[in-house]
């Protein structure tokens, strides 16, 4: 749906993914944050990850699709996302941008979700499984998150210290791009 009046364009590439009980899911989450988010509004702004600047490789920690975004200014936010149903899920990436950045913006998501198949450091998996971790950790501060993810995501947390070592997670991104990210599956 196209609406001039709205001066900025909510899009989304999503993909089928796997369900909660797939042991795919977890590699999933890892394949997430190794997308990671972005926002115009969060401290590093435009710079964020710009090592001519800063003078260091990576040094926020942010992945290298929201360095492409935030310093060619192709959106306002940008996300990864996994989310895992009983039967099935969904894989994507969802960004806010203005009109005329739809196109670089679709580039550079395509670009670097399709790039997981083919060029995936280890240290960029070692990366993304400690972000994974604690974002996992730091979820259950408190009460209420406890509760309500105590069997979901503490589950979560033993499958990925049990399924996935540094020296064997750069196998599986090719294999799990090919059978989830496929150009004839993607949910636009």
């Amino acid at each position: 749906m196209i609406n001039d009046d709205i001066p900025l364009a909510q899009f989304a590439v999503a993909f089928e993914g796997a369900s909660w009980t797939d042991p795919d899911s977890i590699a999933l989450m890892v394949m997430q944050a190794m997308l990671g988010s972005w926002s115009k509004n969060a401290g590093g702004g435009k710079h964020m990850g710009n090592k001519v600047l800063i003078g260091f490789e990576n040094p926020l920690n942010s992945s290298e699709l929201a360095q492409r975004v935030g310093i060619n200014g192709i959106a306002e936010s940008m996300m990864a996302f996994n989310t895992n149903y009983k039967d099935t899920g969904l894989f994507g990436v969802y960004a806010v941008a203005k009109p005329d950045c739809l196109d670089d913006l679709a580039y550079a998501i395509m670009h670097e979700t399709t790039k997981l198949a083919y060029r995936v450091s280890e240290a960029d998996v070692i990366r993304a499984r400690n972000q994974l971790k604690s974002s996992l950790m730091l979820h259950m501060d408190g009460t209420s998150p406890v509760a309500e993810d105590i069997g979901r995501q503490v589950q979560s947390l033993h499958m990925l210290e049990g399924s996935f070592n540094s020296s064997g997670c750069i196998h599986w991104c090719p294999i799990l791009t090919a059978t989830y990210i496929r150009s004839e599956n993607p949910i636009c």
